[in-house]
């Protein structure tokens, strides 16, 4: 009977513990799912805002420049003076003047392009870099708007490989415009790897031009970023109409998750994507699976626990009881058992050696002595 119980009580047990360990291992899949997404929607978000607000700064630090440089009457006098009253010619000392001008104020704002436009929106001069001089400045929205409301307005270019930041500022005189200041500046290049710091995700300035989809900028490594190129050109034709809004890309065969957002309002050209490597939900996991295997150990050894006082204080003095029970019915009922084990199996016992001492009155001498049976704990 001790051995049955013995492995009765072991099965129970394992039982347990099976289900200790199965409840955990459901619990922690579950809660890793939940937890992974949430995670990496507000790593996604808070990769978003902060390239989102990080881009705006950088036409609001251009418009405050560009604002300071129009706003010099010096400045402001000087070009009003070369261009007087008739066109100036490419070739003319009026406009040397007026490049040796605009060069020392790019210079000393640190910009990497500027331009000078005439009331009537032509191209007087252009200094820096090539990216003004691509477009036809006066045609381009942001500058028609500058020219009509007199007001400094800003955009993202449409360039295949510099997705820069521009800004028309009106030059005017006694409410009149008498020119157009059109400044710009690149993405720098150690911007992406900022934001990646503060966020804790991955960037890429992405630009969609008609040879198809090209990394500007971003904190990947080569491999990773013409993956990134490939799997947008296999999903050309949304990114044209409107980046989505989150996606997954195959990088190696691993899933990242990502979030677009376009450099401009209503832009389809220059994107900004935030990227979660599947290595933060590695990191999660190994997180979640290390709390479970904490959790499993500590419920497996509360079960032992808990079995072990289980075997002492309930199955061991009942297995006694019962021992003692089948030798009374075989008519042996000079026996007493020290109980043992919880208070109502005690008080059991000691209903038993109550009714075994009734029974042995009528069988043994008045004066004989009882028989202790033998303790098991």
């Amino acid at each position: 009977m001790r051995n049955k119980a013995l492995v009765a009580t072991a099965g129970f047990g394992l039982a347990l513990a099976a289900c200790i360990v199965g409840g955990t291992l459901a619990v922690g899949l579950w809660q890793f799912g939940t937890l992974r997404s949430q995670t990496t929607a507000q790593v996604l978000d808070t990769a978003i805002s902060v390239g989102t607000y990080v881009n705006e700064q950088r036409a609001r630090q251009l418009e405050l420049v560009s604002s300071d440089i129009a706003a010099d009457a010096g400045f402001a006098a000087q070009i009003i003076q070369l261009l007087g009253a008739r066109e100036v010619a490419a070739d003319t000392g009026e406009a040397a003047a007026i490049r040796n001008a605009l060069d020392e104020r790019r210079r000393s704002a640190a910009l990497d392009a500027i331009a000078l436009l005439d009331a009537n929106g032509k191209l007087v001069a252009e200094i820096g870099d090539t990216f003004l001089a691509e477009h036809v400045l006066g045609s381009l929205p942001f500058v028609i708007k500058s020219r009509a409301e007199k007001v400094q307005a800003s955009a993202v270019l449409d360039d295949d490989a510099r997705l820069p930041v521009a800004t028309a500022t009106p030059i005017t005189q006694d409410s009149e415009l008498k020119a157009l200041l059109v400044t710009g500046v690149r993405v720098p290049p150690g911007l992406p790897r900022i934001m990646s710091g503060i966020a804790r995700a991955e960037f890429a300035l992405i630009a969609i031009d008609p040879t198809g989809p090209s990394v500007v900028n971003s904190t990947l490594a080569t491999k990773t970023a013409e993956q990134l190129s490939a799997a947008i050109e296999n999903d050309r034709k949304r990114w044209v109409n409107a980046a989505p809004s989150s996606f997954e890309v195959l990088i190696d065969g691993r899933a990242w998750t990502a979030r677009a957002v376009a450099l401009q309002p209503g832009g389809r050209k220059g994107y900004l994507v935030a990227l979660v490597p599947p290595t933060h939900t590695e990191a999660l996991l190994h997180a979640v699976v290390a709390a479970l295997i904490v959790a499993m150990m500590a419920a497996l050894l509360l079960l032992a626990a808990l079995l072990v006082v289980g075997w002492r204080r309930g199955v061991a003095p009942l297995m006694a009881i019962a021992n003692l029970s089948e030798r009374a019915m075989h008519g042996d009922f000079a026996l007493e058992l020290k109980p043992q084990g919880f208070p109502l199996i005690r008080h059991l016992g000691n209903l038993l050696n109550y009714l075994l001492k009734e029974l042995d009155r009528y069988r043994v001498p008045h004066g004989a002595p009882r028989r202790r049976a033998t303790d098991t704990r």
